[in-house]
């Protein structure tokens, strides 16, 4: 990886965007000042224009917090963060941008063309992750790219198991822990599950030593259930035939009841016959009272129809005199209907001219009122009608001229209509006292009417009352007759009925004489019925016991069924716990593979002997080919009494000729620059191998060795060194006197309140 330009705005210290090329650095010293006091450098932001780099990648940094609102400068509301670099030939572009409190973004582009920066064509890449781009995690980023003072720190100066825990985190060797566990989690899960089926199984061969029992049961209430189908078929034998007995005499019962029901019917209808005669005779005695009545009330009838004629004539004289008066007032309601339609024209005539005369009342009072603004202002716009000093005295006077003779037309036209409404209102006078003087005949027309009316009315009744007397003297006759004829045929129908009621009392005496024989049939039916209800007892008491038995053997077979299904699970089982202790065997053995003691201590033991060789590799050549001090790493560590450490771990130790190794930590000041630098640039080559890819970028934060007069010379000889291997090598410093050691580009950061860290390249 070669870093070519990162931009920057609103990440930590850097409020106003910042775009850094690193286009033509190879060797470059980055120092920090606060207010451009460079004895005051810490928290310019040095390490944070590199962290931007990890974060704009992975969203995180080494040992800073995960969130990336945290990232944000205090000041600003979002931050954006872009990084430009190439890899195996190939140029890339991230961007990732993340307003505060909200979602952010993270993009990755591709050059397509692989041209010069300035004329790059940008393509987004969708399939890809930036893990698989770098062949590098978060993790392995800092250890590989940039050697920062908070990663390098821990694996030189941890304890000898933290130093073993980041090794394992950088070879990415925690997945087959992770694996390891799930491992051991799935064959306790199949252990268990064998427990639980051997428990189950145990549980079941309990009900299956009962079998044996089950069958004698089954057996013996077997053999009792013939004998008893046999005494129930003996019982419903008897009590069929019982119930054929009883059938019979229920049919002779039935029949008796049949000539009872006749005799009562033939009773009720001799009844019926007796009843019908009184009825008769009754109605000839009221049909005789009624003609007396009715004789009695028409001759009183007779003697007022005299009366009544002679009423009749003088009604009927009357109505022809009035009829006589009225034929004179024939053609008034025609008049009265001419003279209507004459006031309402007239009316409507009125109207109009009160309508045209209040229009004209309402144009002269306009005309007036422009000539009254005329005086008042002096001058009127003939548009607006509004006060207009532009208006000259010639213009002036013929407007006032014009408006004049308009108002004198409008003044004769309303004497006009004025002497037109007075005409109309005389005449309408005139036609109002003509259509009273009708009203008048009218009302007399009226009464000679209701006079008539109440004349034929009068007749009317009289008409009526002839009418009704004639028609009660033919009600009379008819009834007369009627009832002569109804009564001869009542006489009859009596002599009839009582023939009738002889006949039926005949037939009542024979069907007596049959029922002599049948007296004793409800006591036989009485004992038949005790019969059958003890049969019936025995009957059901009997089909209970066998449904009890039934009942039994049903459940004793289920129960031998269940025995057979246990007997079949049980084999299941036992094929299931075989399958499950194969998997169990599997998942074992897979725990003990992938544990600390399998493919993580391999691959730990592989690489070791890589990072040994070539960390004395780069210490032999930092050392000027000498090989008197050589590295040892030892996986296997161990306590001065000579037992293995019980965590394990990883010990750092330092051999020299002639001397018992010691271990790093116990190297100081100086000395420790080469130590140091080769076991972190060797781990740094050991990481960048394991990706595949190479990374030419090399971050270095100088204070991951204490660096004294003869510490610098010695970095200042490493950096000499690995300037072959890397395209740009940037340190972060604070020492002033590097500055003369490296007389390449220089980065400048600059902290101020007011514009955050502001960055130059000299």
């Amino acid at each position: 990886m070669i870093l070519e330009r990162i931009t920057l705005e609103g990440f930590l210290s850097y409020k106003k965007k910042q775009v850094i090329s690193f286009e033509d650095i190879h060797i470059c010293l980055v120092n920090g000042s606060v207010n451009g006091d460079p004895n005051l450098s810490n928290g310019a932001g040095k390490s944070g224009l590199f962290e931007s780099i990890p974060v704009c990648w992975f969203g995180k940094v080494g040992g800073r917090s995960d969130k990336l609102d945290s990232y944000i400068n205090h000041d600003m509301n979002e931050m954006y963060n872009e990084v430009i670099f190439k890899i195996d030939g190939n140029r890339y572009k991230t961007i990732r941008t993340k307003p505060r409190n909200s979602s952010g973004t993270f993009e990755i582009y591709y050059d397509s063309e692989s041209k010069k920066l300035k004329d790059a064509d940008w393509h987004i890449v969708k399939d890809r992750n930036i893990e698989d781009i770098l062949g590098l995690s978060s993790l392995t980023c800092n250890s590989t790219i940039y050697l920062s003072e908070r990663e390098a720190i821990k694996f030189i100066n941890g304890t000898s198991s933290d130093r073993k825990d980041i090794l394992r985190e950088l070879l990415n060797i925690k997945i087959y822990e992770i694996s390891a566990k799930k491992c051991k989690s799935k064959a306790e899960e199949f252990d268990k599950k064998i427990t639980i089926n051997l428990r189950l199984i145990q549980s079941k061969k309990e009900e299956i030593e009962k079998e044996d029992e089950i069958k004698e049961n089954h057996d013996e209430i077997s053999s009792e259930i013939p004998t008893l189908e046999r005494k129930i078929k003996n019982i419903e034998k008897k009590k069929k035939k019982i119930e054929e007995s009883k059938k019979n005499i229920e049919i002779k019962i039935e029949k008796r009841k049949v000539i009872l029901d006749q005799i009562q019917l033939e009773e009720e209808t001799i009844g019926e016959y007796e009843e019908t005669i009184s009825n008769r005779e009754n109605k000839i005695k009221r049909n005789n009272e009624y003609l007396e009545n009715l004789m009695e009330k028409l001759d009183e009838e007779i003697k007022n129809k005299t009366n009544l004629n002679i009423k009749k004539e003088t009604f009927e004289e009357s109505i022809q005199d009035l009829e006589s008066e009225k034929e004179s007032y024939k053609n008034l309601d025609k008049s009265l209907k001419e003279v209507k339609g004459k006031i309402r024209r007239n009316s409507n005539q009125l109207k109009e001219k009160e309508k045209e005369n209040s229009s004209l009342n309402t144009e002269i009072k306009q005309i007036k009122k422009l000539l009254d603004k005329i005086d008042e202002f002096g001058s009127v716009c003939p548009v607006t009608e509004e006060s207009c000093p532009v208006m000259d005295d010639s213009y002036k006077g013929k407007y006032i001229k014009d408006k004049q003779s308009i108002l004198d037309e409008k003044k004769e036209s309303k004497e006009e209509i004025l002497s037109d409404i007075e005409k109309l209102e005389e005449e309408e006078s005139k036609l109002k006292k003509e259509e009273e003087k009708y009203f008048e005949d009218i009302e007399e027309k009226d009464r000679i009417s209701r006079e008539i009316n109440s004349f034929k009315e009068e007749l009317n009744n009289v008409k009526d009352k002839f009418k009704d007397i004639e028609n009660k003297e033919n009600e009379y006759k008819s009834k007369n007759k009627e009832v002569g004829e109804e009564e001869k045929e009542l006489k009859e129908e009596i002599s009839n009925l009582k023939n009738k009621i002889e006949e039926h009392s005949s037939k009542i005496q024979d069907l007596k004489s049959k029922l002599k024989d049948e007296e004793d049939l409800e006591l036989e039916l009485d004992n038949y019925n005790l019969e059958l209800e003890e049969l019936r007892e025995q009957l059901e008491e009997k089909n209970n016991n066998l449904q009890e038995l039934n009942e039994k053997i049903i459940l004793l077979k289920n129960n031998l069924e269940r025995i057979k299904q246990i007997k079949e699970d049980i084999d299941e089982m036992l094929k299931t716990n075989e399958e499950l202790s194969i998997q169990k065997e599997i998942f074992l053995n897979l725990t003990s593979i992938f544990g600390k003691e399998g493919i993580q201590k391999a691959i730990m033991k592989k690489a070791i002997p890589f990072l040994e060789e070539t960390s004395l590799e780069l210490l032999k050549i930092f050392n000027n080919d000498s090989e008197k001090i050589k590295i040892k790493f030892d996986l296997d560590p161990k306590t001065s009494s000579g037992d293995l450490k019980k965590r394990g771990g990883l010990d750092i130790l330092i051999l020299e000729e002639g001397r018992e190794p010691k271990d790093l930590k116990m190297y100081s000041g100086g000395e420790t620059v080469r130590l140091v630098f080769s076991i972190l640039l060797g781990l740094a080559k050991l990481l960048s191998k394991r990706s595949g890819k190479r990374h030419e970028t090399l971050i270095i934060d100088e204070k991951i060795a204490k660096l004294d007069k003869r510490g610098i010379e010695q970095f200042s000889e490493i950096i000499d060194t690995i300037s072959k291997w890397y395209k740009k090598i940037f340190i972060i410093t604070h020492i002033e006197s590097l500055k003369e050691m490296f007389d390449e580009k220089e980065i400048l950061i600059n902290k101020t309140e007011e514009y955050g860290s502001i960055i130059s390249v000299n």
